[in-house]
């Protein structure tokens, strides 16, 4: 069994969006929001491929299905990377954005490509996923 430990953010300066719930990590910052200091439940879900949990996450709509964690990753990229075509699928299926680039500059498309998930490189080019990425356009996993 996976159990899963959240901290909420120490720094003064980020405040919970949601004040109710100790274990929500999405942040802002003068009404924007900010990547979280540690990863998201919904995150770790999707890291480990637990699709029943993910149901529940996104249902419960306390973790921001965009939400960017350590180094910018998303769970979209996680799934990618992860080759878990059916986290993927859900994820899209709840308007996860597959554009959003992690520090590295790199989207959840260069995540599958990377890591030979060929299924789920078609189903994000079907999906529109543009092949440059990056700040300036010169990233691409192809």
């Amino acid at each position: 069994m996976v159990s899963l430990v959240t901290h909420p953010p120490s720094h003064e300066h980020l405040q919970e969006t949601d004040s109710t719930d100790d274990s929500d990590l999405s942040v802002s910052e003068g009404g924007q929001s900010t990547q979280t200091i540690s990863m998201s439940p919904l995150y770790y879900a999707t890291w480990l491929g637990l699709t029943d949990s993910m149901d529940i996450l996104l249902r419960s709509k306390l973790y921001s299905i965009d939400e960017q964690g350590t180094f910018g990753r998303t769970p979209l990229a996680a799934a990618c990377e992860r080759g878990n075509l059916e986290a993927v699928k859900k994820l899209l299926d709840n308007d996860a954005d597959f554009e959003i680039a992690g520090d590295n500059e790199q989207a959840p498309l260069h995540a599958a490509a990377c890591n030979g998930h060929v299924e789920i490189l078609k189903l994000l080019l079907e999906k529109g996923a543009k092949i440059h990425s990056g700040y300036d356009g010169s990233k691409t996993p192809l």
